[in-house]
């Protein structure tokens, strides 16, 4: 003969078992957010690596090219400094030439007047 035995507290004991099912039911659901997030955050992390390496590689491509163009931009002066140079010479080149001619002449004029006063003082 077995008594039956109602217990008090069955129905806090099945409130309590539905609140810890509720309980898990929202920590697993939490549990797929947060691992949906460290999944998106890898992601991005990635996306972000190959955006930094690509910044890096213009910056490396851009360093490249400012010391080609300083190169170009210096042998550019230098030619430019060679040109003026070399112009600057080529006027006084000039100058001493002209200088020479006027000499020249000069002189040839100076021997004609000498020669055509001699050959008057001779007729006269």
């Amino acid at each position: 003969m077995a008594a039956e035995y109602t217990c008090i507290h069955e129905e806090q004991i099945q409130g309590i078992s539905r609140k810890t099912a509720e309980l898990e039911a929202r920590a697993d659901y939490k549990e797929k957010r947060i691992e949906e997030l460290n999944d998106k955050i890898n992601n991005m992390d990635k996306k972000l690596d190959i955006l930094v390496q690509g910044f890096n590689d213009f910056k490396v491509d851009s360093n490249k090219g400012d010391v080609e163009l300083e190169l170009r931009v210096k042998t550019i002066e230098t030619d430019y400094q060679n040109l003026k140079e070399k112009l600057k010479e080529k006027e006084d080149n000039e100058q001493k030439r002209f200088n020479n001619k006027m000499l020249m002449i000069g002189a040839a004029l100076t021997v004609i007047t000498i020669g055509i006063n001699i050959l008057f003082n001779i007729i006269h």
